[in-house]
């Protein structure tokens, strides 16, 4: 009861921060593709644990239009509530920090491939467990054990950077903003007018805007860090309220624990 209560809130301040007004008077938000739409499942806007990109995107096919945009009115709107994530977004894993160079058992490694990268990463679990028998031919795991370096470190660095989970870039651009709201550099207030710009990808102002409102409702409710979460592949991540601006956004870095 409480998180569809927290979701249609969200909603609500979401359709106020971008809708528009069409000749006739009627509310509406507008997506110029189906690419638009991407990028909100791609960035945390949506639950990728209950549901697919397809499911996501047929959400949509009672307001696309012939010529292939999309106008959803608000009722339509609302009624994709459920598909929101609002639940626990924690510190991302940082594997450079995060990881002490010494000797792991085997299922340590194990277990940090399953509960730090698996869910960090787009990439899908059955190839993310393989690296243990590529650990193994490349001679790194030796009697059940293995040596973790700097460069083993860097390689699942790389991994996490090139192929983020759509939690991943939500919890790196949620933790981005708590130290800079936590230093001051960042003012709660600032309007959203900037775009939201990664190494990855520059997306649509509108999409940016749903995404910070996104990003400021999980800061300011139910986004309270749990124990390890994670996340999907080369895309950002979304927010949600009105204290929180695509400024905050865009100015950001974080911070961890040794594993």
């Amino acid at each position: 009861m409480v998180q569809k209560d927290l979701n249609t809130g969200a909603m609500e301040h979401i359709w106020k921060t971008v809708a528009k007004t069409d000749k006739d008077g009627q509310e509406f938000i507008h997506y110029t593709g189906i690419a638009e739409l991407n990028f909100l499942y791609f960035t945390g806007f949506v639950d990728t644990r209950k549901y697919t990109l397809e499911e996501w995107q047929k959400a949509f096919l009672d307001a696309r239009l012939p010529n292939g945009t999309y106008k959803v009115k608000k009722e339509q709107w609302m009624a994709k509530k459920h598909f929101r994530y609002n639940g626990p977004v924690d510190k991302p894993f940082k594997p450079l920090e995060d990881l002490e160079e010494r000797e792991y058992a085997e299922a340590e490694i194990t277990n940090i491939l399953k509960n730090k990268i698996i869910p960090s990463t787009s990439v899908d679990e059955k190839t993310i467990l393989g690296y243990i028998g590529h650990y193994k031919s490349r001679g790194l795991i030796v009697d059940g054990r293995m040596k973790m370096d700097k460069t083993t470190k860097r390689d699942i660095h790389n991994l996490l950077e090139m192929y983020p989970s759509p939690l991943r870039v939500l919890q790196v651009n949620v933790q981005k903003v708590r130290e800079q709201q936590a230093s001051g550099k960042v003012e709660k207030d600032e309007g959203d007018k900037a775009q939201l710009t990664t190494s990855q990808f520059i997306a649509h102002q509108q999409q940016d805007r749903i995404a910070a409102a996104q990003l400021s409702s999980l800061l300011k409710t139910g986004a309270a860090p749990s124990r390890p979460q994670a996340a999907r592949p080369q895309t950002p991540q979304p927010a949600q309220d009105k204290g929180l601006s695509l400024k905050d956004l865009q100015r950001a870095r974080t911070r961890t624990h040794k594993i």
